[in-house]
């Protein structure tokens, strides 16, 4: 099992960047999500955490099932919603894993996000350099 404090490689980096894109998109199926997580990453501990999140953000899109469209509104302002957010913000400003997962501890800490949670969160964390 890699460390903890390792960075995440640049390919790793992308390939979760672009997965949560997808998903915040809400363009990604359960089994895209397996099929995209990056193979590397696959028998690791480190981040399940977090993909059980992106996972969660899949399965609970608000949307219509009848004409599988998702409600934006409803979505942009969802829990899973801004996890994801929380997850990509990071991601896109070079986060190591600890810092992943400090920010999922923090997120913990919250009985619900919004935006102006997630940019606290993102904010705590990156000072914490």
């Amino acid at each position: 099992m890699a460390p903890m404090n390792r960075a995440l490689d640049p390919t790793e980096r992308t390939r979760i960047l672009e997965v949560c894109e997808e998903i915040l998109a809400a363009k990604l199926s359960i089994q895209q999500l397996f099929d995209a997580w990056p193979a590397t990453l696959r028998n690791s501990h480190l981040l399940e955490p977090i993909l059980d999140d992106l996972e969660s953000a899949v399965e609970h899109a608000p949307g219509n099932l009848l004409t599988r469209t998702i409600n934006e509104i409803s979505w942009r302002s969802s829990h899973d919603y801004c996890l994801v957010l929380l997850y990509h913000t990071l991601l896109s400003r070079g986060a190591s894993m600890a810092e992943l997962m400090l920010a999922f501890e923090m997120s913990r800490a919250r009985f619900r996000l919004d935006e102006q949670r997630v940019a606290h969160i993102v904010s705590e964390v990156l000072s914490r350099r």
